[in-house]
C-alpha cells in the first residue's frame, strides 16, 4: 500500500475568511487551482483530518483537505476500495 504524504507547493500566506455555503460548490481563489494544475467545475472530495504534532504534548488539531476525484481515482487504492464498497452496499 502506499504511503501518503503532504507536501506544500507552495504556500498561500495571505490570510483568507471562511465562509459558508448551502450549494455544492467550493470557491477558491484562482491563484489556488490554477497552482493544482486543476480546472473549474473539477469534481473534488472534502476531508476533514485529525493531524498530530508529535511533540511531546502530542498536540491535535483539525485540519480540511480538499482533493481532485481525477486525482484520488488515478493514484488513491484506499479511495477506490470505499468507493467499491459503497457500490456494492447500494445495489
Amino acid at each position: 500500500m502506499a504511503i501518503l504524504t503532504n507536501k506544500p507547493v507552495k504556500s498561500m500566506t495571505e490570510k483568507k475568511i471562511l465562509r459558508s455555503s448551502t450549494t455544492k460548490a467550493i470557491n477558491l481563489p484562482p491563484e489556488v487551482w490554477k497552482e493544482a494544475g486543476w480546472k473549474l467545475n473539477d469534481e473534488v472530495e472534502l476531508v476533514v483530518c485529525e493531524n498530530h504534532s508529535g511533540n511531546e504534548n502530542n498536540d491535535i488539531w483539525k485540519s480540511i483537505s480538499i482533493d481532485r476525484i481525477e486525482d484520488l481515482e488515478k493514484y488513491c487504492e484506499v479511495y477506490n476500495e470505499n468507493v467499491e464498497k459503497l457500490n456494492k452496499e447500494r445495489e
